[in-house]
């Protein structure tokens, strides 16, 4: 059990949950008995000082709600189960939202709050991870409804080694609660852990890698004879400029492959009817449906990545249904796959998906080099929007990077 790269995150340790007054264990919903209500108190105070003392990050992830709960994400049974904003349950300065006896948070713990059970929906707990260079979570939960099962399960899907000391949860450490959890998390004792952090040692930065994006470089985007094009949506582009894209993303390709970046093509591809769109009901989405057009059709000519671009066995397809290349995609777990930390985007459109990805992906702290004269429209104002998120650079700047961002 390797824990220098770990972070301690303790998930609804609040008085509702936890004390013997909170509403679950008035309610007859507690598992654990007085005595081990004490005991996993005890245990959790102990991973509280050896990861400090460690100098691993400490995270609290705490439900706060509003008195009327309209910012509740929590199960809707939970209200007819008598844990309403009628009984107060997690309201926002009441007795029980507040972290139960017997453990604390410290000035330099990090504190996140949520809506529901997950520790990662809505909340910006994947960024701080990121933030902190952690990729081994060690979690434990005083709460119910699920909060430990949601969290470990978006914590796999986000590449985070879970590990639960089972004595210091919520839960009996034979319970079905956890048992359900062994083939997502290693299931193991605070003592286990303490052990392991005793031999910690400083984590060693890992290089990070580049990938190139290659985003909607499609026949019906890019192509004079494709969809875009014959119906006018957006600004259609010379023979040159469709040149200049294609070319210049030939050659990053190139380039690339001989770096050894991964490469990762995204595409947009909808059923006939477009019931599958993620993307907004305007524009060019709009018309195709209202013309009946085939617009990037699944498997039709227009949803082909344009000619000149040779994809390789090796080489990554991500497909999507909007505009942004993470939205509703496995982007975001590819690249942590990867080790990439850092993207170079050709594609279009600017004021679209590479728009929207770069945003996205800014938030989820990948940064960003966009060629300038291999997105469409090249170098296009448009790109102003986005100085913010993405450094700018033309074909031949980026080329001359590569070999070093590639190793």
């Amino acid at each position: 059990m390797n824990l220098s790269s770990a972070a301690l995150i303790l998930i609804d340790f609040q008085n509702e949950f936890f004390a013997a007054e909170g509403l679950i264990h008035r309610g007859g919903r507690g598992l654990l008995s007085e005595e081990a209500r004490s005991a996993t108190l005890r245990n959790a105070s102990l991973l509280l000082a050896k990861m400090r003392a460690a100098g691993r990050p400490v995270i609290w992830v705490n439900t706060v709600l509003r008195k009327d709960h309209l910012d509740s994400a929590l199960p809707l049974l939970s209200r007819e189960a008598g844990l309403g904003p009628e009984q107060d349950f997690l309201v926002e300065g009441s007795w029980g939202a507040q972290v139960v006896d017997g453990v604390q948070p410290s000035e330099d713990d990090l504190v996140i709050i949520k809506k529901g059970p997950s520790a990662f929906q809505f909340t910006p707990l994947d960024r701080l991870l990121s933030n902190l260079a952690v990729d081994c979570c060690v979690i434990v939960s005083g709460g119910r409804f699920d909060g430990l099962a949601d969290s470990v399960r978006q914590a796999g899907a986000l590449k985070y080694e879970v590990i639960i000391p089972a004595d210091a949860t919520g839960y009996p450490p034979d319970s079905m609660h956890l048992r359900n959890l062994e083939n997502r998390a290693r299931l193991t004792s605070t003592v286990e852990v303490v052990e392991a952090l005793d031999r910690v040692e400083p984590a060693i930065p890992r290089p990070a890698r580049a990938a190139l994006l290659l985003i909607d470089l499609q026949n019906d985007f890019v192509h004079p004879e494709g969809a875009q094009h014959r119906l006018g949506q957006n600004v259609p582009l010379t023979d040159a400029q469709r040149r200049t894209i294609v070319g210049n993303s030939c050659r990053l390709l190139a380039g690339a492959r001989e770096a050894g970046m991964p490469i990762v093509f995204v595409t947009t591809s909808y059923r006939r009817d477009m019931l599958d769109s993620a993307s907004p009901v305007v524009g060019a989405t709009e018309a195709t449906v209202a013309s009946g057009v085939d617009y990037l059709l699944a498997g039709s000519w227009g949803a082909q990545i344009v000619d000149g671009l040779e994809v390789r066995e090796g080489d990554f397809m991500v497909g999507k249904k909007g505009r942004s290349a993470f939205g509703t995609t496995g982007l975001h777990r590819l690249l942590r796959n990867l080790g990439v930390r850092r993207c170079v985007v050709t594609g279009g459109g600017i004021h679209g998906c590479v728009e929207d990805t770069i945003r996205e992906g800014a938030g989820l702290s990948y940064g960003f080099d966009v060629a300038i004269d291999a997105v469409y429209e090249p170098d296009s104002p448009k790109l102003e929007v986005l100085s913010a998120h993405a450094r700018f650079k033309t074909t031949e700047e980026l080329l001359q990077e590569l070999p070093d961002r590639g190793s």
